[in-house]
Order: structure tokens, then C-alpha cells, then sequence
């Protein structure tokens, strides 16, 4: 786990102390939700539900590792006592800091649609470029797979064709704002690819060892 081997590189001696929630989703549910970013409002009690849960059991603070569903951001920290990190929030605090202009942005439709990342950018001037219709149905497949559990060259081959076409197009830097499209392990000469699960990690580690 990403976040434990983050930890472990400050605290040798010691494992962090993690609660975990995983939503029963319904698969039908989060499908339609991934393929067409439609029943996001189906998903939200389960998400608050969870955040609940957590901050009764103990938690000091909250992540989220999924992009998509930080679209119920300001829903879950009304919904709570305790701080929500949030993997939009940093990641633009990432890209600020890095002094980078323009973007592309990859992600599930609702990701994209909902427009989370583009108020953020906004605020530091950064702009976006996002897949073309075609390439968005592509993607959404893609990360359906990978959601399943089917990771395949195929679908690297594809999410590696709509890198370089953003490269083509004027932005050496990509922001994989799905967690699942790092397990693509996607290999790009030209771009840099920023993995909001690991911006998010290191985010959380930081927050960690600040209780």
C-alpha cells in the first residue's frame, strides 16, 4: 500500500494506524456511474454513511481516494466534525507549486463534467485540456476495466495514444485524476504524468504526522 510505504520512509520504526471503509456499491450503480456519470446522487448516503462511521471510530481525519467522487466534497465536510483532505485541493496546490500553466486531465466522465478540477486551476491560472468526446467513451471503458479488475495492453495502448495526443496538442503534464489509471503503469518519454493518488498519499502522510 502506497500509503503505508510513504509512511514507513519517515516512521522506520513504526505502521501507521489507518481505518478503512470500502462502499457497498452496487456494481450496476457504479457502472452507469463510470461509463456515464449518471446515478452520482445514488452514491452520496454511502459516502456520508461511511464518513460517519469513520469519525465515530476514531479518525482523526478523512481522505478519499477517488477523483470522481470528490464532486460530494462540500456534502461530506458538512457532514462531519473532523478535516476532509481533499485529492483536488492538493493536487492543484501540487501543480501551483510546480509553477505548471496547462494541463491535460484524465478521468471518468463525472470527473470531468462536474468541472472540480477547473474551479480549483482557475484560482492559479492554470488551464486544462481534456479528451475529446470519442476519447472520453475510450477512457471510461478503460476505467471500468480496471474498476473490475481487468487490467490490459490493450487499454494501456489506448490511455497511451491520448497521452501523446495532448502532448501533440500543447501540455507535457497529465493529471491521472483517476486512481485506478495507475495501475496501467503507463511509460511516457514525453509527458509527466502527476498521480493525484500519490499527491494525495504524500498529502495524508504529511497530515499524519502532524496528530
Amino acid at each position: 500500500m502506497l500509503l503505508i510505504s510513504l509512511w514507513q520512509k519517515k516512521n522506520q520504526n513504526t505502521r501507521p494506524e489507518i481505518l478503512l471503509w470500502n462502499a457497498p456499491v452496487d456494481n450496476k450503480i457504479e457502472q452507469e456511474f463510470i461509463l456515464t456519470g449518471k446515478n452520482a446522487r445514488k452514491l452520496l448516503p454511502l459516502v456520508i454513511s461511511g464518513a460517519r462511521k469513520l469519525e465515530a471510530g476514531g479518525a482523526d481525519f478523512l481522505v478519499l481516494p477517488c477523483n470522481s467522487l470528490h464532486i460530494f466534497m462540500k456534502n461530506i465536510r458538512t457532514s462531519v466534525g473532523i478535516p476532509v483532505l481533499s485529492i483536488v485541493e492538493e493536487t492543484t496546490k501540487f501543480v501551483a507549486g510546480k509553477k505548471i500553466g496547462r494541463v491535460g486531465l484524465l478521468g471518468t466522465k463525472a470527473t470531468i463534467k462536474s468541472g472540480i478540477f477547473n474551479s480549483q486551476f482557475r484560482k492559479h491560472h492554470i488551464s486544462i485540456l481534456i479528451p475529446e468526446a470519442g476519447e472520453q467513451t475510450s477512457l471510461n471503458a478503460v476505467i471500468h476495466n480496471l474498476v473490475r479488475g481487468r487490467k490490459t495492453n490493450r487499454d494501456a495502448r489506448a490511455v497511451s495514444r491520448l497521452v501523446k495526443r495532448m502532448v501533440k496538442d500543447g501540455t507535457g503534464n497529465i493529471i491521472l485524476a483517476c486512481t485506478d489509471l495507475q495501475l496501467l503503469a503507463l511509460k511516457q518519454k514525453r509527458a509527466n504524468l502527476i498521480d493525484t493518488l500519490e499527491v494525495l498519499a504524500k498529502a495524508t502522510v504529511e497530515k499524519m504526522g502532524e496528530q
